[in-house]
């Protein structure tokens, strides 16, 4: 659920081309803006490279919803504008051993879908050059209609209900997200801070098919919350690339905390540790990925906000917990000039107590799918890629750079 609601506010689109970077566009100041072109110099094939990075042009990602949690249908737009940092080449000769500065980067975000899901947004990363200073900002207001599952432990309970008792529920949610980091000089270090605030109502949904009799008089009650969340962030990204990255390595840990002194009508705290490794072997047209991600949350977290296996192919917030182990494996074979092949597989687990972690499922998904590379002077590739369950879920997803960043 956490990842719905980070669409609204633009996180979904700020977190995909968060810190963005090209060799080329950066280290190079055109002393007059050339004759614009869509299609490149070198090939002659569609791309948008120098309308982008010459003119401050947007993409127009239009975006199809296969979300099965969602209704498993809609469509989304989201015009984002790329403004990359022309800082010349002696910069970089005075700064070795950093990444180059990525571009500033302003998107807004409408979307509905079958179920009645809709979400508005918009949100923009920059960085402050001098002071090595980067930000993202984001805010957004949308309903999110979806079913949530509970384990149950209770005997009499599950002879009831069986072993999970799925719940229909409707969010509405406003939502602002802030976040500064300060990169160490030398290197590709980044820590700073981050803040959260979400005002929900939740309830039960009208429509309620699965939720047992003795709770139906809860449909038309809605709950009204405030979270108020204080973060901690680390990164490491030394990655080539991050919109379609060829090698490298990210490494980010955060720590949230949500308190009533902070405003929130939650206590809880919550560890978020990732790695995204990126290799290029046999030949430059073959590049491996692996990501592995290991949550854990504390005391009173609301459960739109329980950590979740997230991946392609298994509903969101399917398979909740109070910690999450997920990894998965993806390989690209770029077959031709501007065309790339993709497989994908992975699993995970969400859990209660590392004391049951034996007794709680197993999800796998894999898949695959393919990239046209849009606009080769940013690396940025987009595409289509389909995806299978464990569960039975089948679901195809429109990707823009990199699925893993966030």
């Amino acid at each position: 659920m956490k990842k719905l609601f980070a669409a609204f506010s633009i996180m979904l689109i700020a977190s995909t081309l968060l810190h963005a970077q090209t060799a080329d566009s950066t280290k190079a100041e055109p002393a007059e803006k050339p004759k614009i072109s869509l299609f490149d110099e070198q090939d002659g094939y569609f791309d948008l490279s120098d309308f982008v990075i010459n003119y401050h042009g947007f993409i127009p990602v239009p975006i199809i919803i296969t979300e099965p949690a969602i209704g498993g249908f809609g469509g989304a737009v989201a015009p984002v504008f790329i403004a990359p940092k022309k800082l010349g080449r002696e910069y970089y000769a005075q700064h070795p051993g950093e990444a180059p500065i990525p571009p500033d980067i302003t998107a807004l975000f409408g979307g509905y879908t079958v179920n009645n899901t809709w979400m508005v947004g918009g949100g923009r990363m920059g960085t402050w050059v001098k002071p090595r200073i980067r930000y993202v900002v984001a805010g957004g207001y949308g309903t999110v209609n979806m079913s949530f599952y509970k384990q149950l432990e209770d005997q009499l309970a599950i002879r009831i209900f069986g072993s999970e008792l799925e719940a229909d529920m409707s969010m509405k949610a406003a939502v602002a997200f802030g976040k500064i980091t300060h990169q160490l000089k030398g290197t590709n270090l980044f820590a700073g801070v981050q803040y959260l605030f979400m005002n929900t109502k939740a309830g039960l949904q009208n429509n309620m098919d699965s939720i047992p009799p003795l709770l139906s008089n809860l449909a038309d009650k809605e709950v009204t919350s405030n979270i108020s969340q204080l973060g901690a962030v680390v990164e490491y990204d030394d990655r080539d690339n991050t919109f379609t990255p060829n090698r490298g390595l990210r490494i980010h840990t955060q720590a949230n905390f949500s308190e009533d002194f902070l405003g929130s009508d939650f206590n809880y705290q919550i560890i978020d540790a990732y790695v995204a490794y990126y290799y290029s072997f046999v030949s430059p047209a073959i590049t491996l990925g692996a990501r592995g991600e290991v949550q854990q949350a504390w005391n009173d977290i609301p459960f739109y906000r329980k950590p979740y296996v997230d991946m392609r192919g298994i509903p969101t917030a399917r398979y909740q917990g109070m910690g999450v182990l997920q990894a998965e494996l993806e390989g690209r074979w770029d077959v031709a000039k501007r065309w790339s092949a993709m497989l994908f597989a992975g699993g995970g687990k969400g859990f209660d107590s590392y004391n049951k972690f034996s007794e709680a499922d197993w999800a796998y998904a894999g898949g695959t799918g393919f990239r046209y590379l849009i606009a080769r002077k940013l690396n940025l590739r987009m595409g289509v890629d389909l995806a299978f369950g464990s569960d039975g879920t089948i679901a195809y997803y429109i990707v823009f750079g990199s699925t893993w960043n966030r």
